[in-house]
């Protein structure tokens, strides 16, 4: 699993993130997830983005069973304007590479070409018929390629994968009793909801927290059968998380 202390250099979360598709994601598990040949990333991409993508090219169930990652191609806006009243313009427009899409297509998140571990952007109009406007991401693109892989595990793990919604204090006694650490990532800047993700002996979470209305609207995953088990009897109803 990712350990929160191994999120400080941009070395020790690609090799943290490589090491958590290679365990969760052992062969075998491919199973149905089928998709046409991906051609490697252009030579132009990002080097952060073309090493992400050697990774998951070969593998459907890698690039999302909810969402999905984006093949690299590169997407020039003009005007590229950035959310406010009123919406201010970033002139040159910057080249960026969209590599992430919500399944409805509400947010598309896209990194710039500059930096070893580049800006992500997010917005919903990286398609050219639009102006686009984007909300700048807090964390850089490799705390976006952890963030996304951990969500996208979820939705496929074999136990677990369903958002369900439990009281603040139950979930805090779940960290507490599961050995559960939060990683330090940043809350996303577009949508505002903050996500919480934890990693745990077995398995992985991720929670919004609400402390006014004094919930949590949380998802919990693992990749074999019984590994949500601890988690069970400490909720009214397992089946509305997907524990069996």
């Amino acid at each position: 699993m990712i350990a929160p202390e191994r999120l400080q250099t941009l070395d020790a979360r690609k090799e943290s993130l490589e090491s958590f598709l290679r365990a969760w994601y052992p062969p075998e598990h491919d199973g149905a997830a089928k998709g046409p040949a991906i051609s490697p990333a252009p030579v132009e991409a990002p080097a952060l983005l073309r090493w992400w993508w050697s990774l998951v090219a070969a593998r459907p169930i890698l690039r999302g069973v909810q969402n999905k990652f984006l093949a690299p191609t590169k997407f020039v806006a003009d005007p590229f304007l950035i959310y406010g009243n009123p919406p201010r313009a970033i002139e040159p427009s910057p080249v960026v590479w969209p590599f992430w899409s919500e399944n409805q297509g509400v947010v598309t998140l896209a990194c710039e070409s500059r930096g070893d571990d580049p800006i992500v952007w997010a917005s919903s109009d990286y398609q050219p018929t639009y102006t686009l406007c984007a909300v700048r991401e807090r964390e850089p693109l490799s705390g976006q390629l952890i963030r996304y892989s951990l969500l996208e595990a979820m939705y496929g793990a074999i136990e677990g994968g369903q958002w369900g919604t439990l009281a603040l204090d139950t979930f805090d006694d779940i960290v507490r009793r599961c050995s559960m650490h939060r990683l330090p990532l940043e809350p996303t800047g577009y949508p505002a909801d903050r996500m919480e993700f934890f990693t745990a002996p077995g398995f992985i979470a991720v929670a919004e927290l609400d402390e006014a209305a004094g919930e949590a609207h949380a998802m919990f995953g693992g990749n074999r059968a019984g590994a949500l088990a601890a988690i069970e009897p400490m909720v009214d109803d397992p089946t509305e998380f997907g524990i069996a």
